[in-house]
């Protein structure tokens, strides 16, 4: 007799069971006549009226395709509402693999071959190889396909419940527009963790002065949208049309807006020692600029409300001004066709060269990112003799020779010191076994870090956020050991990187470590990713005297050759 659990089984939930069974064991290469049995089991069970978890094994075996083994699961699953032979696949499969089967045009064959070739194991992963350009090493797979994955990916992405800031950012402009239509432009403000540039958000919030929900229903803006209570405060919540992303609506009073928006910012700590120190109900009816002048406070931005003691470092006067942009004179970790990237050397160089920066570095992948076509020492001295030859031609711009050097298993770097010596700069990055205890992780970083060739630690954790969490690291000691060394560390500006955590860079600064914002550029519309890395930077402190990019070049190529 079905248990509770198993009555409530559909048909489809039933077929599907064996539908992810037959794909795993592909997937793991498996007897292909038992792949085949479990796919024939999907396609005829799915098409069955009566219901699966009703019937006995003589009834299923009437099914056409059914035999002892396939009812015996049936069974199996109307008894225990699981399949044990699914669960034991599932517990030696990547969570992220079973994940990534959803994604529409990676069948089994394709997955594998990602998973083997490119030890992708989370959609995260796969979407950041997408944008390397990796795909395109392996038979099978073009542009077009690379394309249609990443979409397929960035639509996964957009259908969790959290969400990177790069990917939220366009649709919160919008929303607010919408909102400002509806209650006034003067009314409506973003605010919480969006407004702190936090790299990834669980929704959007938004502070409405006299906010009306019904005035708001009217407008039929938003999806499900509805007051959620009890909470004090109370608020409205709603998800958007398009992306489904979670919308919050604050109500605040026209007199408390400066003070609400304050408040509704964040952070936690921020705010309770600024209601600790300051009489905040005397700033009543005054906006949030002039509640910091009522309150003799230099203007915190909002994504430095996070930093620790922000509220004393702002007393005391020891908030540098924020890196603009403009502050930029140069961009380091670039990647061209002569690895992964998708543009020629000499395209990157007149790119970045029109954008108005003095000097680049150039950064492929060494000889063991095999995966990234990672250049051999023939080729690391052809690109060199590329590189002279195009700066033979500049009088107002330099490229400097770099490489993004693997960080191997034993903590060395990628090639022999003749070719090492031949760089002006490298950068140490770990890229392989990622999968390593904290004392492992420490043991290969520290090693790199010391070696006397390693100017800069590349995406320092190798985190993906909200796909692959990086190996763990002791920050400080490592934050540390560059300081020793002298090896600066860089700020990933990827939106799906932004790694060294923002949170880690006054400790660094604290330490005289050198920090660089790196887009990590695989292609010309990388290098827009810069400004995310300003939003780090921004977050964590960093003055541009400490930022390698705002050297000029003069004072770049002596930082090149100061290390030792």
């Amino acid at each position: 007799m079905a248990s509770t659990k198993a009555e409530k089984m559909t048909n489809k939930a039933i077929a599907d069971q064996f539908k992810l069974l037959g794909a795993l064991m592909e997937l793991h290469q498996e007897n292909p006549y038992k792949i085949k049995s479990y796919k024939t089991a999907y396609q005829n069970l799915r098409r069955v009226d009566e219901p699966l978890a009703e019937m006995q094994k003589a009834d299923l075996k009437k099914i056409r395709g059914i035999g002892d083994a396939i009812a015996d699961k049936i069974i199996e699953l109307q008894e225990k509402g699981e399949l044990r032979l699914l669960r034991e696949y599932k517990a030696k499969t990547p969570k992220g693999i079973i994940e990534l089967m959803g994604i529409k045009g990676l069948g089994t064959k394709k997955l594998l071959q990602l998973w083997q070739e490119l030890e992708v194991e989370t959609p995260g992963e796969l979407l950041y190889a997408c944008q390397e350009n990796r795909l395109l090493s392996l038979k099978g797979f073009g542009e077009k396909s690379q394309q249609n994955i990443a979409a397929q990916l960035q639509y996964y992405f957009r259908s969790l419940d959290q969400h990177r800031w790069a990917e939220v950012a366009d649709e919160a402009e919008d929303v607010l527009l919408d909102l400002q239509e509806v209650f006034g432009a003067e009314n409506v403000a973003l605010t919480g963790a969006f407004r702190r540039e936090m790299p990834v958000v669980d929704a959007l919030d938004f502070l409405i002065s006299d906010f009306d929900g019904a005035q708001l229903a009217a407008a039929q803006l938003f999806d499900d949208l509805a007051p959620k209570e009890p909470n004090l405060p109370s608020y409205w919540q709603a998800h958007s049309k398009e992306n489904k992303v979670l919308l919050r609506f604050h109500p605040c009073s026209k007199e408390r807006f400066g003070l609400g928006l304050l408040q509704s910012t964040g952070g936690v700590d921020f705010f309770r020692t600024l209601t600790e120190q300051e009489d905040l109900e005397a700033c009543v009816g005054l906006s949030e600029t002039a509640i910091f002048e009522k309150l003799e406070l230099p203007f915190i931005w909002p994504s430095q409300r996070d930093v620790s003691k922000i509220y004393w470092r702002a007393k005391a006067g020891k908030i540098p001004p924020a890196i603009e942009q403009s502050d930029i004179q140069g961009m380091l970790h670039l990647h061209s066709t002569y690895s992964d990237g998708a543009n020629s050397l000499s395209e990157m160089a007149e790119h970045i060269r029109s954008l108005g920066y003095a000097y680049m570095g150039i950064t492929d992948h060494s000889q063991s990112a095999f995966y990234a076509n990672g250049l051999k020492p023939e080729r690391v001295k052809a690109q060199w003799k590329e590189i002279d030859e195009l700066n033979a031609n500049f009088s107002d711009f330099h490229i400097y020779k770099g490489i993004e050097s693997d960080i191997k298993y034993d903590g060395s770097l990628d090639y022999e010191a003749d070719i090492l010596a031949g760089f002006d700069f490298i950068i140490a990055s770990v890229h392989s076994h990622l999968k390593m205890s904290k004392e492992k992780a420490m043991e290969r970083l520290l090693k790199a870090i010391a070696n006397p060739y390693t100017h800069m630690l590349g995406h320092p954790t190798g985190r993906l956020l909200l796909s692959r969490p990086g190996y763990p690291v002791d920050h400080a000691l490592l934050i540390e050991a560059c300081a020793k060394y002298n090896v600066a560390i860089e700020i990933n500006a990827n939106p799906l990187r932004l790694d060294l955590d923002h949170q880690w860079i006054p400790y660094a600064l604290e330490k005289g470590v050198k920090l660089a914002i790196n887009t990590d550029a695989h292609q010309l519309s990388g290098l827009d990713h810069i400004r995310y890395g300003l939003q780090m930077a921004r977050k964590g402190l960093l003055p541009k005297s400490a930022c390698i990019n705002c050297f000029s070049p003069s004072e770049f190529a002596a930082w090149c050759k100061q290390k030792g």
